[in-house]
């Protein structure tokens, strides 16, 4: 029914009315990795550390009312904006590190969630990324999924390299000069072949 990619940011394609779709969510392993460096490590393994954490209900709700989530797709998401909007709004609490970590898995869960259940369903949902071996974050999400909806992990390498195949897939269409980016995702006024071409001096 959609694809789901977890990386630094979340982002989903599917298909409504003949047309593919694809947009950024929100955020995901972005800032979960920004503040488990506080504490010395790359990453939440499991988000075991978010899981040990309590979910701050003030932080939430401003979390959960950034602009960003009510524009209608095409949309797209930077760190620019993670560091601009984001960021300071979760520093400006002086609350530990662990309960940091607790509410951003369940707002970012409740986005993922939100929007799988805006596409209608029931269905299987492919989630990609490395957000994906993320037990907690991935709980997080089902617990807030309408019922229906199942999240369906792939191969350990197409979570792993989903992205890097789709980009050399794009670049292989564009020196065909076959469309390789949509409007319907883009916004643009039509399709497209982008991208530019180097060859190697000789």
């Amino acid at each position: 029914q959609a694809c789901l990619n977890l990386g630094g940011i979340a982002n989903i394609s599917f298909d409504r009315d003949g047309e593919r779709l694809a947009f950024d969510i929100g955020m995901a392993n972005m800032p979960l990795n920004h503040f488990s460096r506080q504490l010395g490590i790359d990453f939440d393994k499991d988000g075991a550390i978010a899981a040990g954490g309590q979910v701050d209900q003030n932080l939430l709700t401003e979390l959960d009312n950034l602009n960003y989530y009510d524009q209608s797709p095409p949309k797209s998401l930077g760190v620019e904006w993670y560091i601009k909007e984001m960021l300071p709004l979760v520093n400006s609490y002086s609350i530990p590190t662990e309960d940091k970590l607790a509410t951003l898995v369940r707002h970012e869960a409740y986005q993922v969630a939100r929007v799988i259940s805006s596409i209608g369903g029931p269905g299987n949902i492919l989630v990609t990324g490395g957000g994906a071996n993320n037990r907690y974050f991935m709980q997080s999400i089902e617990q807030l999924l309408e019922s229906g909806h199942n999240l369906v992990l792939p191969s350990e390498q197409l979570i792993d390299f989903k992205e890097a195949l789709i980009f050399a897939l794009m670049g292989v269409l564009r020196t065909r000069n076959e469309i390789n980016c949509l409007k319907s995702v883009t916004g643009a006024k039509e399709d497209s072949s982008s991208g530019r071409i180097f060859y190697p001096k000789v």
